[in-house]
């Protein structure tokens, strides 16, 4: 079958992940079809079933590398294994993206830069976006916020993503920082600690907060207040077991042959 079939164009702008539940003794040919299918792009984990599977068919299906895309499973287990299999293969589709090994998937819809994990959260990086409010709003939609950095361990993590992408115009992200009363605090509710601002800021211009990757020149990872309505491109946080957020990033087909 086609990757096109079998993948909606709904989700078509996440990672796309095939998990074949088979004995490996297939009459057709599934090679061709199978590499078709992770030439664009899609991620195939293949299950074999039962005691007599056909290791050598279920690692022609499987995508690279082949220990952490083959499984084995007797029929037992089937009904508790699926979930963990699905975890780990969406898990491993925000991976393959932030790492650059899944070419030709877009994370966002709106020019994903990539995702990488921190301790117990995912970090979405966009390359574009809108306003803070609109921002926030796609990250709730994704089971997450925008990013409350919330220790020096966090920041340091952040900003070495930063200073690896190039964004066209400010270089700049919206992140979870604003300005309620008289006090900055994080979306998650946390007051601001980790004092990160830019030389005379903040300067009164707006109370929502971009992280930018070097200004001023010479300086990296400060804060910088601007107006709600400026538009930018932003961070998600996502925890990591927030099952909303993981399928955000992943459409998962599971067939059972």
């Amino acid at each position: 079958m086609a990757a096109e079939k079998l993948f909606n164009d709904i989700t078509k702008y996440v990672p796309r992940v095939l998990v074949v539940v088979t004995d490996g003794w297939s009459s057709d040919d599934v090679a061709k079809p199978s590499e078709e299918l992770k030439m664009s792009g899609v991620i195939i984990l293949s299950v074999g079933l039962g005691t007599h599977y056909n290791k050598a068919q279920l690692n022609v299906m499987a995508s690279y590398p082949k220990e952490d895309h083959v499984f084995t499973v007797d029929f037992s287990q089937m009904s508790s294994i699926v979930m963990a299999i699905q975890d780990k293969s969406c898990k491993a589709a925000v991976t393959a993206i932030a790492e650059g090994t899944t070419e030709g998937v877009d994370v966002s819809g709106t020019g994903g830069a990539g995702n990488k994990c921190f301790a117990d959260s995912c970090y979405m990086f966009t390359k574009s976006g809108k306003t803070w409010t609109d921002n926030q709003n796609s990250c709730r939609d994704k089971g997450g916020d925008l990013v409350s950095i919330e220790t020096e361990e966090e920041w340091t993590f952040i900003n070495s993503q930063i200073q690896t992408l190039t964004l066209a115009g400010s270089n700049e992200w919206h992140i979870g920082l604003k300005k309620v009363g008289q006090h900055w605090m994080w979306v998650s509710g946390k007051p601001l600690t980790i004092v990160k601002w830019q030389k005379q800021q903040p300067s009164g211009d707006g109370n929502v907060v971009v992280m930018s990757k070097d200004k001023p020149p010479g300086s990296q990872g400060l804060f910088d207040d601007v107006a709600n309505e400026h538009q930018r491109a932003y961070i998600c946080e996502i925890p990591q077991g927030n099952r909303a957020g993981i399928y955000g990033y992943c459409q998962f087909v599971l067939a059972v042959e």
